[in-house]
């Protein structure tokens, strides 16, 4: 947000965090995460990066994933509230990228209801 020129204090209804850092992989970070949302009313929750929000993840460990984002589905689902976990590709796919048109179906996944 500070790149674009926002802050929390200027606009209503922004509410950004930005420290200390959050661990959504532990039961601690994930309870510290519910009760944030919660406490400020959050509709639409970003986290930006999952690599940040989970940093002991194994993002190649299918079941490790699942442990993480599967409470977070259920937070969601439960709550009503979005939550939209972003996940930055590695620098030489986006070099690639750059040069190339990608298929969209190959690089965005959306899944309804989930």
């Amino acid at each position: 947000m500070r790149r674009i020129g926002l802050s929390a204090e200027e606009h209503d209804g922004i509410c950004y965090s930005h420290s200390p850092a959050l661990d959504i992989g532990s039961p601690a970070g994930l309870t510290s995460f519910t009760e944030a949302i919660e406490r400020h009313e959050i509709d639409v929750a970003i986290i930006d990066s999952l690599r940040r929000a989970a940093p002991s993840l194994d993002e190649n460990d299918a079941a490790a994933v699942s442990r993480v984002l599967s409470p977070l589905r259920v937070l969601s689902a439960e709550s009503g509230r979005t939550i939209l976990l972003v996940h930055h590709s590695r620098k030489r796919l986006l070099a690639f990228s750059e040069k190339a048109s990608w298929p969209l179906d190959s690089r965005v996944r959306s899944r309804s209801g989930t």
